[in-house]
């Protein structure tokens, strides 16, 4: 019998607002499993939790389970593909990572097939669930910014305050409000460190003497005081994004303390800015066409003082092979990577094929869900027979009325299984044909996604496009596209795109052999 593990996940804000419950997603997913005769070894799950792979603990232990063989099982199985990950990168990620152990990755709402096909439907899905979280973001973005142009702080309270609901019905609205327990605290730390006769680190030590915790009663961190000292929320200025106004809200300290405040902060520092590590959108998609390595960002200090930010090959780094290829600056790079997407055309050929493979699962889906549908408004009907004979049970007084309220609640929950079933199979084919057509339009105008994009959505389309750019030279020398998208597009002749001139382009492919290349 083959072997199953079940993972589902819900935010905090779909459990504020009812979304598909924890328990609903495991019922549906078991259900799955018994219906293709799978046993379930293990089910994770991550309640309250948000979309990236990193806030969620269990998803990690799971991918640490089966990779190391802990848990032995032949497939994964999640509720649908927005559950497992809205970004493209991570979903790519997770399905290919545990594809190399040999176990399938199901998702039992949205069934789509292990073909080239499916595998491309499902990357359609993950990469469309990735644009429609971005736009629902910058959708909040926007909320929140409006608030805190009304001077109102549009998210969780700081340490130091409270949120308080102010106002009745649909026009309440969270305000911040001194918290009794920590807010002294806040005061003292300030007071403290504008006399100059305390260190931060000492600030922290005696800080947390006094009592200064956290509300779940954890000691504050050093760097949690050293970033509230700089805080203009405690002096009432709301400060968010790009939006600086006077708050609504009762300040902690006076001007006059908090600037005196930031006048020891700068006489402390000194140790300048420091350089953050610069998280590019070709990260993980760049590799060196002489010896097939990785290549790596890195900020180098030119002759003029400046500092120029370049990728150079982790192979030749670490002295690990014997390659000479030199470093090359990045905006070279990215000019060339969207010069690539500018020549990247879509195939009728391809477009229609993968449409009619979609349209003829959509068929067999439908021939399926209408005897599945048939089944469950059979069992509906069944469990509404139930009800009335409990009632009656109860009239004839045959029955207690626990027992009648123990009956009842089980028929609601059957009933409430089957109406969301009744409903995923009515919608989830045709959701996922409104979902390629949507996605093959971003495809057919991809450079301009690309180049209105913020830096994280275009990692996400470089990881979803290619599965390796090669560079040697200065220059790109191959493309290779990920399968299932190869066949969408027209064939890429790179040195026609870069440099606009007809013909062949010389390539550095030692050790690398694919029939994927476009060079």
């Amino acid at each position: 019998m083959n072997r199953a593990v079940i993972y589902v996940r819900v935010s905090s804000k779909e459990q504020a607002e009812g979304g598909y419950s924890i328990e609903a997603q495991l019922e549906a997913c078991r259900k799955y499993a018994r219906e293709q005769g799978w046993m379930v070894v293990r089910e994770y799950s991550d309640a309250g939790e948000s979309a990236t792979t990193a806030a969620r603990p269990q998803l990690r232990q799971m991918l640490a389970d089966l990779t190391s063989g802990d848990v032995a099982a032949s497939h994964l199985v999640f509720h649908k593909y927005d559950r497992l990950a809205r970004n493209v990168s991570d979903h790519l990620e997770i399905i290919e990572r545990l594809k190399r152990q040999g176990i399938g990755s199901v998702s039992a709402t949205e069934r789509i097939e292990d073909t080239p096909a499916g595998r491309m439907v499902s990357t359609i899905i993950a990469s469309v669930a990735a644009w429609y979280s971005e736009n629902l973001g910058q959708e909040a973005k926007k909320g929140m910014e409006q608030k805190a142009r009304e001077g109102i702080w549009p998210s969780f309270a700081p340490l130091g305050y409270r949120n308080v609901r102010k106002g009745t019905g649909r026009r309440a609205e969270s305000v911040l409000e001194p918290d009794p327990a920590i807010a002294p605290f806040i005061r003292e730390a300030f007071d403290l460190y504008a006399t100059g006769r305390w260190t931060l680190t000492n600030l922290h030590s005696e800080m947390t003497r006094r009592g200064l915790r956290t509300r779940t009663g954890k000691p504050w961190s050093r760097s949690k005081l050293a970033k509230a000292l700089k805080n203009k929320i405690y002096v009432g200025i709301i400060s968010w994004g790009e939006v600086e106004r006077p708050g609504i809200h009762e300040p902690l300290v006076s001007q006059e303390l908090f600037d005196r405040v930031q006048a020891t902060i700068k006489d402390h520092d000194k140790a300048g800015p420091r350089t953050r590590k610069h998280p590019h959108q070709l990260r993980g998609t760049l590799l060196c066409s002489s010896c097939g390595s990785k290549l790596c960002f890195t900020l180098a200090r030119g002759k003029s003082g400046g500092l120029f930010a370049y990728f150079f090959c982790v192979g030749r780094s670490q002295k690990r092979t014997e390659c000479k290829e030199r470093a090359i600056r990045v905006s070279e790079i990215d000019a060339q990577v969207a010069a690539i997407y500018r020549g990247l055309k879509l195939t009728d050929a391809g477009r229609q094929r993968l449409l009619a493979r979609l349209d003829a699962e959509i068929a067999d889906q439908e021939t399926a869900g209408l005897a599945t549908a048939a089944r469950d408004t059979l069992r509906l009907a069944r469990l509404q027979s139930e009800r009335e004979t409990l009632m009656q049970a109860l009239y004839d007084k045959a029955i207690s009325m626990d027992l009648l309220k123990s009956e009842q609640a089980r028929i609601d929950a059957e009933e409430e299984e089957l109406r969301q079933h009744l409903a995923i199979d009515r919608t989830v084919m045709t959701k996922a044909r409104d979902l390629a057509d949507r996605a093959l339009r971003v495809l057919a105008e991809c450079a301009g996604w690309y180049g209105r994009a913020e830096a994280e959505l275009r990692h996400a389309m470089n990881r979803a496009l290619f599965r390796a750019i090669y560079v040697g030279d200065g220059m790109v020398r191959a493309v290779e596209l990920r399968q299932p998208l190869q066949a969408l597009f027209e064939p890429l002749s790179l040195n026609s795109v870069l440099t606009g001139e007809p013909g062949g382009i010389r390539t550095h492919d030692q050790g690398i052999k694919s029939p994927l290349l476009y060079r």
